[in-house]
């Protein structure tokens, strides 16, 4: 599953499709419209986190391109990119801490005499309440890079797509 993002009057092969993963599109738009709510219109910000069809046109999208060019040239996006990346580390680390409450879990249910591969909807009802409780308990932003490389990519495809749709 992913973000695709189509080119309106493209001039060369660049500008037709741009795709990302929906994990790497999340914090992605997300610094997008934080850095660049002049460029992208209200609905669009709102949109542009799913398959609708928002957009840029061309002329928006070639101001798009080069804010995102004076965002990686000044170091802002690797600034933010640095300090996302300390944020992802510190979900890691409670992640694992979640998950290790999640193995006890588990190995509790096993002593009560439920075979190993049971799945937590199999869980007796108090141990299944528990596993949903520890679940709402882990930060998902570890599974949502910020990647530099996307916004330069996302910059080429822009300066030549002639505005774009995502899909």
């Amino acid at each position: 599953m992913g973000m695709d993002v189509y080119g309106i009057e493209p001039t060369n092969k660049y500008g037709e499709y741009h795709r990302q993963s929906v994990w790497t599109w999340r914090p992605f738009w997300t610094y997008l419209v934080a850095n660049c709510s002049d460029i992208i219109d209200e609905e669009t910000q709102r949109l542009g986190h799913g398959n609708d069809g928002a957009g840029l046109n061309k002329e928006d999208s070639i101001k798009l391109a080069n804010r995102i060019g004076e965002l990686i040239a000044s170091g802002h996006a690797q600034a933010y990119k640095d300090k996302y990346d300390e944020e992802v580390a510190v979900a890691k680390s409670w992640n694992n801490a979640v998950d290790k409450l999640l193995k006890a879990l588990h190995s509790k249910v096993v002593l009560k005499g439920y075979h190993d591969n049971t799945a937590p909807k199999d869980y007796p009802e108090v141990e299944n309440h528990h596993w949903h409780k520890l679940i709402d308990m882990r930060d998902y932003q570890d599974s949502y890079p910020f990647e530099i490389l996307m916004l330069q990519e996302f910059q080429e495809f822009l300066e030549v797509s002639g505005g774009f749709e995502i899909w």
